[in-house]
């Protein structure tokens, strides 16, 4: 049987976690600070967090907070982010620990993060990208999804003025081939406001780009807003953050998108280089249309894409400690509730397709190869 949100939130109290973060360098840009902060508040809707992020020794500080669960964030693909040294992992067995695999599904960080969760004894994993477990088989199984949600206290509609037409925000190089496209085709057509990005390096301090409530408000301020899930066709903030703050969001077809709930003209725009442009005038010439999309797509985040409907770990910790032989946890949605269910009932491939173009062109050179 699945654990639902309401049965998360029935408890006599929280339990306690510890939460193993990387160190992050107050030079960074601000929004990955703010995402630092951003999984601790989240985490915070159902457990009693505590942060370490220095060096230490997991059986004193296991013993100091008496904790009921201990997650291992790794696999940050960040130079100015510092892996703490954590000592005697191997003590308290009956604490569950879960690794978070804090990157991209493709990221080259993988092998670190693998590397990580030996050393430390980990064999259960959390990630945000919804491409993860296709990216590593080898763990897929053990593999859940932990997606990308929203603070509806800072992403919402704050009733600005509508003032720019089609904004772009975000990195433009060449993981982001969708958005690269889109950049050459709508400003031909419409009036676009170009957001720079402030890169993930240490030494650039672009002062005037916006976030946090900033940036929710330009977002508000915008009619449409183009984002993608990178080549991985993944779920990232953008695609939450922009409908929660009133936009119309624009962006490409993917399963992942689809298991979120997005469907197209109806509370966002799926689009390529070949309709976009039609998609966008039937819209704007349609304006009670188009504010029917922007109210529908809120109202999805609202529902089923904030904070408190990310209750995955606590289902994990759960339905651990209810695990026999025999059964296997599972995720039949990656932003779905976790479930109990006999061994025999699971998938061989317990993981949605995602339909990445590097792995769609893995896939066709490898059978290529087989034909000779």
């Amino acid at each position: 049987m699945p654990m639902t949100s309401e049965d998360v939130a029935v408890t006599e109290r929280k339990p306690r976690l510890l939460f193993f973060q990387f160190e992050y360098s107050p030079k960074l840009p601000e929004f990955l600070l703010i995402h630092k902060r951003e999984h601790a508040a989240c985490l915070s809707q159902f457990f009693e967090v505590t942060v370490v992020d220095t060096d230490c020794d997991y059986q004193e500080v296991c013993e100091r907070y008496q904790a009921d669960l201990a997650l291992f964030e790794s696999g940050v693909p960040n130079p100015a982010c510092r892996r703490p040294k954590i000592r005697n992992t191997h003590t308290h067995p009956t604490i569950p620990k879960l690794g978070f695999l804090h990157a991209d599904g493709f990221c080259c960080a993988r092998e670190g993060f693998l590397s990580d969760m030996d050393e430390w004894g980990i064999e259960w994993f959390v990630a945000i990208a919804t491409s993860a477990p296709e990216h590593m088989p080898a763990i897929a199984d053990r593999m859940f999804i932990w997606p990308n949600s929203v603070d509806p206290s800072i992403y919402r509609d704050y009733e600005q003025w509508k003032s720019i037409p089609v904004l772009f925000t975000g990195n433009k190089n060449d993981i982001y081939p969708w958005r690269r496209k889109m950049i050459k085709i709508i400003p031909a057509h419409y009036p676009t406001m170009i957001c720079p990005h402030p890169g993930y390096g240490t030494k650039r301090n672009l002062g005037n780009v916006p976030v946090g409530e900033s940036y929710a408000r330009m977002l508000n301020a915008a009619w449409f807003v183009p984002a993608c899930g990178t080549v991985a066709r993944d779920v990232v903030r953008k695609h939450f953050e922009i409908p929660a703050c009133g936009s119309c969001l624009v962006t490409e077809r993917s399963p992942a998108l689809q298991a979120a709930g997005f469907v197209d003209m109806e509370n966002c725009v799926f689009a390529d280089e070949n309709d976009v442009i039609d998609k966008l005038s039937e819209l704007m010439g349609d304006k009670e249309r188009l504010q029917s999309v922007i109210d529908s797509g809120r109202n999805l985040v609202m529902s089923r894409h904030t904070n408190k409907h990310r209750p995955q770990i606590m289902q994990w910790y759960r339905l651990h400690k209810k695990l026999t032989n025999g059964q296997k946890i599972v995720q039949p949605n990656p932003f779905g509730d976790l479930a109990l269910v006999e061994s025999a009932a699971v998938p061989n491939r317990p993981y949605a397709v995602s339909g990445a173009h590097h792995l769609t062109l893995l896939r066709e050179g490898d059978e290529k190869l087989q034909a000779g």
